[in-house]
């Protein structure tokens, strides 16, 4: 039996300068005595503890103070009792900016392998809005450490990885994690929604809408049967040259084919919308909780 369970993996925000208690004491988001960090990017000193790091500058009141909250942190602020929605919430009552938020779904014992995600790739058996699937397979002195596969570039703003978390902590289990990492301005809208409808309802929301269908049930297995879709804003995302092919040339031949009368094309089309609709796995997003 498939065991799945969803969580946050990383969270990294942005808060206006004094907004922490940086009055007497180094700046702190969550308590516990502090130590100094090397400072990253354009500040000039960092502290931390066992569950966030910050960062800041000391001649810059005008930059905002970054919080970093890596997974291994992540885990300590759950076994001392703090969940996820309180550690966003706090985080959006004092103003953040999110920049970084990995989403993660860890499923065990599902016979998952992450290949077979390039596999269906290959054969156009997944639909997503990345322009690309690739591989990375790792390895270390001390052996192999697991394939990797990435849907979309390390560089946009939503990536989704794939890999064998059993093999990469060097243990025994059937342990593969499916990981969606938002960044920059979908970051940010990935937080609020997390902050109004819940960390697994708006983490599933925008993993479907990268990933809009699969024809592989362990991956189509991440979803509940009883979810309402809703659609997620594309926040003004750049035409891509595919779409823009499409919009300018392929879909004015077709309207004009469909306006002449071509039954053909017309049963082409319901045939394959039917199709999409009777496909299972996810195409959009679910709907919010308190909706």
């Amino acid at each position: 039996m498939t065991n799945i369970s969803f969580s946050l993996d990383w969270l990294r925000f942005t808060v206006p300068s004094g907004t922490l208690d940086n009055r007497s004491e180094p700046p702190s988001f969550i308590g516990g005595r502090t130590k100094d960090h090397k400072s990253i990017l354009s500040y000039n000193t960092a502290t931390g503890n066992d569950y966030h790091t910050v960062h800041w500058h000391t001649e810059r009141p005008e930059f905002r103070v970054m919080v970093e909250i890596t997974g291994k942190q992540l885990s300590a602020l759950r076994k001392a009792g703090y969940s996820e929605h309180v550690i966003l919430d706090k985080a959006i009552q004092i103003g953040a900016r999110f920049t970084r938020i990995d989403f993660a779904v860890d499923l065990f014992d599902a016979g998952a392998e992450p290949i077979d995600v390039l596999q269906c790739w290959r054969h156009g058996q997944v639909l997503t809005v990345a322009q690309s699937v690739s591989l990375v397979q790792k390895e270390t002195r001390k052996g192999r450490t697991g394939q990797t596969v990435y849907v979309g570039a390390r560089s946009s703003e939503r990536l989704v990885r794939v890999y064998d978390k059993g093999q990469e902590t060097r243990t025994t289990l059937d342990w593969k994690r499916v990981e969606l990492e938002a960044k920059s301005k979908r970051a940010d809208q990935l937080g609020a929604l997390m902050g109004s409808s819940g960390v697994k309802v708006a983490g599933l929301a925008m993993l479907a809408d990268v990933v809009e269908w699969t024809d592989i049930d362990w991956f189509n297995g991440i979803w509940a049967d009883d979810y309402e879709p809703f659609e997620i804003d594309s926040i003004g995302r750049p035409e891509t040259d595919r779409e823009r092919w499409l919009r300018t040339v392929v879909v004015p031949v077709i309207a004009d084919e469909l306006e002449s009368g071509s039954e053909w094309l017309r049963e082409a089309l319901e045939a394959i919308l039917d199709q999409n609709d009777n496909r299972h796995g996810p195409r959009i997003a679910p709907t919010r909780a308190d909706d």
